[in-house]
């Protein structure tokens, strides 16, 4: 027979979904949901026409971030062809970085992800991205736009280099217990690139960049990278770096730290 109902669920804990799953204990839920959904159709296709999904004081821990006081809404229609999800504010811990005032708005279409805004404090620095990927399940084009007011430059380098060092490949010494070799992260991410890398292009602004050695106003970096190919081998497109005035207080150091 045909059915046509509504399903909610009213003010669950999260801490207690370990009842249904003793694998998530690790993730240290905590927060409420509320969901609602539309179903209609047979006992042999169930369709979901309309399906909301809200958290409120999400927390959540994983190998390398850790959520903090999310709240969170999702809404889906038409079987999930249309998804939009709006991230109202939350902090995060990851690599040994603390994001905070964080907001999100983005939606999905089909197979295409939009998103309207990102935003988010990182340390003393304002944060703001938009941005469009063309055919979720095999990316082919990627754009990003956004600002940043102030940026750290030790402090990025930091945070690189911690993202580098979790995401390399673990060497035969290291796994015998002695130190791995220590590479510089461009060279980490360069053999981590996928084959069907997609065609890339955006543009960020940044107010003013600080260092212990030099200090400059208003960086843009512009990119338009097409037919990346694994490390690097080919690729093709244009990648350019400008810089409003500055002042550089130790040439040698720089040179020597960089």
């Amino acid at each position: 027979g045909q059915t046509d109902d509504h399903l909610a669920l009213a003010q669950f804990p999260l801490s207690a979904a370990v009842l249904f799953r003793e694998g998530l204990l690790r993730h240290q839920l905590k927060g409420t949901l509320r969901a609602e959904a539309g179903v209609s159709g047979s006992s042999d296709h169930l369709s979901v026409h309309s399906a909301k999904l809200r958290l409120r004081g999400l927390g959540a821990v994983f190998p390398h971030a850790k959520i903090l006081e999310g709240d969170l809404d999702l809404s889906a229609a038409d079987d999930f062809s249309r998804v939009s999800l709006t991230v109202s504010q939350g902090a995060l811990t990851a690599f040994s970085n603390s994001f905070s005032d964080i907001r999100v708005a983005a939606s999905v279409a089909g197979q295409d992800l939009k998103v309207s805004d990102i935003a988010l404090r990182w340390g003393g620095s304002n944060l703001r991205l938009k941005g469009r990927i063309l055919d979720l399940s095999a990316p082919k084009e990627v754009s990003v736009s956004g600002s940043l007011d102030r940026l750290e430059w030790e402090k990025a380098q930091q945070m690189l280099e911690g993202i580098a060092a979790k995401v390399s490949t673990t060497t035969a010494s290291a796994a015998a217990g002695e130190s791995a070799p220590k590479s510089p992260w461009v060279e980490t991410f360069k053999y981590r690139i996928q084959r069907g890398f997609p065609d890339t292009i955006g543009r960020i602004h940044i107010g003013e960049v600080t260092h212990k050695n030099f200090h400059f106003q208003k960086a843009d970096l512009l990119w338009d990278l097409r037919g990346v190919t694994p490390t690097l081998q080919k690729v093709s497109g244009d990648v350019r770096i400008g810089f409003g005035p500055g002042r550089v207080n130790d040439i040698q150091a720089v040179q020597s730290s960089n």
